[in-house]
């Protein structure tokens, strides 16, 4: 019962609100009318009948429909033209980045100069390397030590001690090599 009720209501308030929007419209059917003020007609226009109004209602109601429509429309073609810029812009930034992640690379490499050569790097390893000891700086048969003088001082004895094993074992295998090559060249 509430419900037929509420839904007459309504049904009756569309129909009366229907038929005096469709009075307040002027004779152009878009435009309300203006009362007290000359706008291309005499007077304001309204709906002569009921049908009349009935049937401007629903040709407002339809061109609204359409406007709608139209404007959808609109707003979709607009949503993919800044769909399209948006991608733009990414592609815009990518691009950007490796121009200058290129520029960066190709200026480091002329401030760096040119890559040295296999040879290069050869010759500079082998000027950088240690000179080996001299007989007289160890003893090849002794396996002594002859220390510079800024090493002999008691600050370095620990090293001094640390290396005495490993020279006397190299001495050895040195002094070992010797006698064989003294016993081969003599025979």
């Amino acid at each position: 019962m509430k419900k037929s009720i509420v839904t007459a209501a309504v049904v009756m308030t569309l129909v009366f609100a229907g038929q005096s929007f469709a009075q307040s419209f002027s004779s152009g059917g878009s435009v309300p009318a203006t009362f007290g003020a000359y706008n291309g007609s005499y007077g304001g226009y309204h709906a002569s009948t009921a049908l009349e109004g009935a049937l401007m209602g629903t040709a407002a109601l339809t061109e609204a429909q359409g406007r709608f429509n139209r404007d959808t429309a609109a707003a979709a073609i607009d949503i993919q033209q800044a769909r399209t810029l948006s991608m733009a812009n990414d592609k815009q930034y990518v691009d950007t980045y490796f121009q200058i992640r290129d520029a960066n690379r190709k200026w480091r490499a002329e401030e760096r100069g040119p890559r040295a050569t296999q040879e290069d790097l050869i010759r500079h390893s082998k000027m950088a390397a240690p000179s080996r000891l001299s007989r007289y700086e160890l003893d090849p048969v002794f396996g002594a030590i002859t220390w510079p003088t800024v090493l002999q001082s008691d600050r370095f004895a620990a090293e001094r001690k640390l290396s005495r094993r490993p020279s006397a074992i190299a001495t050895r295998s040195a002094a070992v090599r010797t006698r064989r090559f003294t016993r081969k060249s003599s025979r």
